[in-house]
């Protein structure tokens, strides 16, 4: 990659290649073209890999992501290809458009333009009310498709979860939700889309939220657990990131979630981001291939096996 990626709805630093590219370790000259052509060559000469030819700015990006480590990055592509195999039904093609309308009362699913001083890019994932399978089901796509978003579109040190629960029924969620399949998604961003969090905060006056918490203790590492952080109100967040890059919603000057929300679903699901979302789908496993050395690595103490839930 020459330049950053730009597709008008994402901001950077000017520095934000050669910042990132640094603290991964791949800053000289031509050592990340290097780290993207060896990445590439070893994809082409897995026999279990169905798709063979993958954009190489979603392979920097992998990188990136991996914090340099080719090896990481190799595990990491073989789970989400793996998981793409075992739930398809979260990565077939879809018209995010209209499947997007069946979320929309319930939920702001985005990515705030500007990247903090540190150059991590704030999520912010907002939900209202009650959630029936379906919406579920609406979410968890939408949130893969996002993530899809980055990997061909952003460039970036790691991500900040913002979980709006206010205006969530969290007794209902905690009744009705499908725990196991929960679990299956965050394995999914943080073992198959390799996600580098720096911080998740939850804002929420509910004291449910420790159960939900207490849940996630029992698979999360202790080092995503102990940067998890519960506020009771949207306005701790000015404590920790400056007006700017904050929406109105949260009393900054950013466009409002409304806003963005309209301006990102439309980038996503523009005829260019749906073709790149289409071949991304391709991505798969033929397991009859797959070497036997490399089964237990990828699929671990039965974390992608249990995704067979179709």
């Amino acid at each position: 990659m020459e330049a950053l990626p730009h597709h008008g709805y994402l901001e950077f630093h000017h520095d934000t290649l050669e910042v990132v590219r640094r603290e991964v370790g791949l800053h000289r000259p031509g050592e990340m073209a290097d780290a993207v052509r060896i990445l590439d060559d070893w994809v082409k000469q897995q026999k279990h890999f169905l798709k063979k030819n993958i954009d190489p700015v979603y392979l920097e990006t992998l990188i990136v992501m991996s914090k340099g480590s080719l090896e990481r990055a190799k595990c990491v592509l073989d789970k989400m290809c793996t998981a793409r195999t075992l739930a398809p039904r979260y990565f077939d093609p879809y018209d995010v458009a209209k499947e997007y309308q069946i979320i929309k009362g319930t939920s702001f699913i985005l990515s705030l333009p500007k990247l903090t001083e540190e150059y991590y890019r704030l999520m912010v994932w907002k939900f209202n009310g009650r959630f029936p399978p379906r919406i579920v089901e609406g979410v968890y796509k939408f949130v893969f498709s996002s993530l899809e978003y980055h990997k061909r579109w952003d460039y970036f040190a790691g991500g900040v979860l913002i979980y709006d629960l206010s205006q969530v029924d969290l007794g209902h969620i905690i009744t009705t939700l499908d725990l196991v399949e929960l679990k299956n998604v965050y394995m999914i961003i943080l073992e198959g889309y390799g996600a580098r969090i720096k911080r998740i905060h939850i804002i929420t006056a509910s004291k449910l939220v420790y159960t939900v918490i207490n849940f996630f203790k029992q698979f999360l590492t202790k080092k995503i657990v102990d940067r998890l952080m519960v506020h009771e109100s949207w306005e701790v967040l000015q404590q920790y990131y400056p007006r700017h890059i904050l929406p109105k919603d949260y009393g900054g000057t950013e466009r409002s979630l409304e806003e963005l929300r309209e301006d990102f679903l439309s980038r996503l699901s523009s005829a260019e981001c749906q073709e790149y979302l289409k071949e991304l789908s391709e991505m798969r496993v033929d397991e009859a291939h797959r070497p036997v050395s490399s089964a237990d690595d990828v699929i671990s103490s039965g974390t992608f096996r249990v995704l067979n839930i179709d």
